[in-house]
């Protein structure tokens, strides 16, 4: 049985295979070597979500808190995440201007479409709703994508398309504003949870 889990679970052992997964389906110009993974885990291993049959991961998703000076560096499109380090991963704030970025959406070939995709997103979204619950918004999102399904994820999620990235991808964004109301992160939270909430 495949079962979603929050990263907090997630095993050193279990991450090396997301880094397998990212090795199979990304340009190795994307590729996080090991010790930058495993710090982004064990400093804020709130950034995944990951779907295992038993002990072994067969799919992940990384939604990162960035900071402002990381979120603008990839918007700028000439590098890609491995500008990022541990110490640029932010724990969301309430009052303050959020910076999500949408970093990896793997499943692992074996395991495509029997909806772990969907399982992850939906997971997410109920993150989202949580802080969303505690006042705390993500202002502006980005992603950075390098597969037509990947594309066709961030339109479903009403993202723009902002340019060509030197590395190979395609930049999309979502600006939202701040405070309440804030219907733009009730459509996202909706979508990414698959219907009304």
């Amino acid at each position: 049985m495949i079962l979603i889990h929050d990263g907090e679970e997630m095993t050193d052992r279990q991450l090396l295979q997301a880094l397998a997964l990212d090795r199979s389906v990304y340009p190795q110009n994307y590729w996080l070597d090991e010790e930058a993974a495993l710090n982004y885990l064990h400093s804020r291993p709130e950034i995944y979500t990951y779907a295992a049959e038993g002990d072994d991961l067969v799919a992940y998703l990384n939604m990162s808190c960035v900071d402002e000076e990381s979120y603008w560096k990839l918007l700028g499109g000439k590098q890609n995440d491995l500008c990022i380090s541990s110490e640029n991963l932010l724990s969301p704030v309430a009052g303050r201007k959020n910076y999500l970025y949408i970093s990896s959406i793997v499943v692992s070939p074996v395991y495509r479409g029997k909806g772990i995709a969907k399982r992850l997103l939906s997971r997410f979204g109920e993150k989202l709703a949580v802080l969303r619950k505690n006042g705390i918004y993500f202002t502006d999102i980005i992603a950075d994508v390098i597969s037509p399904h990947g594309e066709k994820l961030c339109l479903s999620l009403g993202m723009r398309f902002a340019k060509d990235s030197a590395c190979g991808g395609k930049l999309f964004y979502y600006t939202m504003e701040q405070g309440e109301p804030n219907a733009a992160l009730d459509r996202l939270i909706q979508k990414l949870c698959g219907g009304e909430r």
